[in-house]
């Protein structure tokens, strides 16, 4: 037990408090009190209830620090002096007015001048007002969160949010899902920035034409597509098309189609790098895809690059006819130096007098080969 502790004998109820230990420093009177909330203005919350009435006292201390507002009484956070009093200080006293308070236009516009971000705590009216969240959301774009019922739903004021700002298409995130929906608001929030579209509504991402259309415009929107049309052939294809890495975002069953990895090494040969072990190491595969495009020769497995029929394949990928003969190079497709390529033909066994002209484009193929 403590030293000051006196416990009466076991069994006794009751115990008596402890003597105080040392003077009480509060202040006693009111001016004491008024002096202290003039230096620091969170001391309002101290003073005794008498003294959050008291106008004078109060005054003092939202003069000092806007915040300390919150420590008033409920009747002078309705007082407009008050109010005024703390805004020059602190623009987010704003929400501990009085709700007659946050709906005045002027004492709102005075504590958005101190921060955009008093525009939180504006009565619903102001916050529905065109000219105010324009102006807001020009500033400070997540703010469009707060944005009053009044307008929430209007396609014209999201329009405007934008058409006035680059940021305007982070905004229109915070439009309501019926907005989203709108094809034409998302196509003018995706002119801002492509990836506007993962926030088109779910049911517009859906729509197969809106999202070919996207997908043919930028391949990034892939990424933001629900999945049953990451699944899609023409849709995916088209996106691999600009970038193979749009190939990333396809579903796990077109990854693995033999047939669709096919047609887009068509236009991608390193397509081929990307296709499964087992589909590398197939060479009936192999030599499809270099039929295909003859520059996959690059991307196959080291024993395919020395390949006979394959080498002459990926020639005639390129020419459209070969002798049959095996090309003789110093570049092997990959391996070895990287430099200037030498190729010529293998005509011994040729008559003596038949003429060649494939020597002629020989770099041509090989840096073709090496792309």
């Amino acid at each position: 037990l403590g030293a000051g502790c006196q416990c009466p004998p076991r069994g006794q109820p009751g115990c008596a408090p402890m003597a105080a230990t040392g003077p009480d420093l509060r202040p006693k009177s009111r001016a004491e009190w008024l002096q202290q909330v003039q230096n620091e203005g969170w001391r309002l919350e101290l003073v005794p209830p008498e003294l959050q009435d008291d106008r004078e006292v109060v005054l003092a201390a939202v003069t000092q620090d806007g915040s300390a507002l919150q420590f008033a009484s409920l009747l002078l956070r309705d007082d407009r002096g008050i109010v005024s009093a703390a805004l020059k200080t602190c623009g987010e006293a704003l929400r501990f007015a009085s709700p007659l308070l946050q709906g005045d236009r002027e004492l709102a516009l005075q504590a958005m001048a101190h921060g955009w971000q008093a525009f939180r705590y504006a009565s619903e009216e102001i916050r529905s007002d065109r000219d105010v969240c324009l102006g807001v959301i020009r500033e400070m774009w997540w703010l469009a969160e707060y944005v009053g019922v009044g307008l929430r739903n209007d396609n014209l004021f999201w329009y405007q949010v934008l058409h006035q700002d680059p940021l305007g298409w982070m905004a229109f995130s915070y439009a309501p899902v019926e907005i989203r929906a709108h094809k034409a608001l998302v196509w003018k929030a995706m002119q801002l920035d492509v990836m506007a579209y993962k926030y088109a509504a779910h049911e517009l991402r859906g729509d197969r034409d809106f999202a070919l259309e996207a997908v043919k415009w930028d391949w990034r929107v892939l990424k933001s597509m629900p999945s049953e049309l990451r699944g899609d052939r023409e849709i995916v294809l088209a996106g691999v098309r600009q970038d193979l890495q749009a190939l990333e975002f396809a579903s796990p069953e077109l990854r693995g189609d033999q047939d669709f990895l096919l047609d887009v090494l068509a236009d991608k040969p390193r397509t081929l790098t990307l296709m499964s072990e087992g589909l590398q190491a197939d060479k009936a595969v192999v030599s499809e895809a270099v039929e295909r495009n003859g520059a996959a020769l690059a991307y196959a497995k080291a024993e395919y690059k020395r390949d006979r029929d394959l080498l002459n394949t990926a020639m005639r990928s390129f020419h459209g006819s070969c002798s049959g003969h095996l090309w003789k190079t110093t570049y092997t497709f990959g391996e070895g130096s990287r430099g200037a390529p030498r190729m010529e033909a293998d005509t011994s066994s040729l008559d003596s007098g038949q003429d060649d002209d494939r020597t002629d484009t020989s770099a041509t193929v090989a840096q073709a080969l090496a792309a």
